[in-house]
C-alpha cells in the first residue's frame, strides 16, 4: 500500500481515492437521494414534533453542507471529502435512529453511506466499511424494529444487500472502460 501512496496514480489524490471529482460525483447524486428519503418521513411520519423537527434539521444541514463543501474543494479535497464522510455519517445514523420505527424506507440512507464508501476506499476497507453499516442496521432494527423472524429475515436481506453493494460499486470505480 505504500508504494500506491507515492506513485504517480495518487498525485493530487490521497490514497484511499478522494478527489474532487469523486467527491462532486457523489454529491450529484447521492445527495438529493437521501433528501428524496428523508424527507417524506419527516412530512408524513407520525414522528413526535421534537423528532421531526430535529430529523427535519439534520437533513437540512447535510444537504447544506454537501452543497457548500463542493465549493471549498478547491483548497483541501482530501480534508472537504473525510469531513463530509464524517458528518454524513453522523447525520445518516441519528436520523435511522430517529426514522426506523416510523418510516421504514430510512434504511436506505445507510445503503447510501456503503455506496459513498465504496467510490473512495479499497476492496477490503469497502468490505469492513459494509459490514459496519449493516451492524449499525442490525443495532437499529434491535432498538427500533419488530422481533419477527419475518421483520430479522428482511433486515439479513437488507444487510446483505449493503455489503454486496458496497462490494459491487468498489469493483465498479476500479473497472477502466474499453478503448
Amino acid at each position: 500500500m505504500q508504494e500506491e501512496a507515492g506513485s504517480e496514480k495518487f498525485k493530487g489524490v490521497d490514497r484511499r481515492g478522494i478527489s474532487a471529482k469523486k467527491v462532486r460525483h457523489v454529491n450529484q447524486y447521492l445527495t438529493p437521494l437521501a433528501a428524496v428519503i428523508v424527507v417524506p418521513g419527516v412530512l408524513v411520519a407520525p414522528l413526535p414534533t421534537l423528532a421531526a423537527v430535529v430529523a427535519g434539521a439534520l437533513i437540512l444541514l447535510s444537504v447544506t453542507l454537501n452543497y457548500v463543501s463542493i465549493y471549498l474543494l478547491k483548497e483541501n479535497a482530501r480534508f472537504i471529502g473525510r469531513l463530509r464522510v464524517t458528518i454524513n455519517y453522523t447525520v445518516n445514523i441519528f436520523l435511522a435512529w430517529l426514522l426506523y420505527s416510523t418510516w421504514p424506507p430510512v434504511w436506505l440512507l445507510l445503503l447510501l453511506m456503503a455506496i459513498g464508501v465504496a467510490v473512495y476506499q479499497s476492496r477490503r476497507d469497502s468490505f469492513v466499511a459494509g459490514v459496519a453499516i449493516a451492524l449499525m442496521l442490525i443495532a437499529v432494527h434491535w432498538n427500533f424494529g419488530e422481533h419477527l423472524l419475518l421483520a430479522w429475515m428482511e433486515v439479513g436481506v437488507k444487510a446483505s444487500m449493503i455489503i454486496l453493494i458496497t462490494l459491487f460499486v468498489n469493483g465498479l470505480m476500479k473497472v477502466r472502460p474499453s478503448a
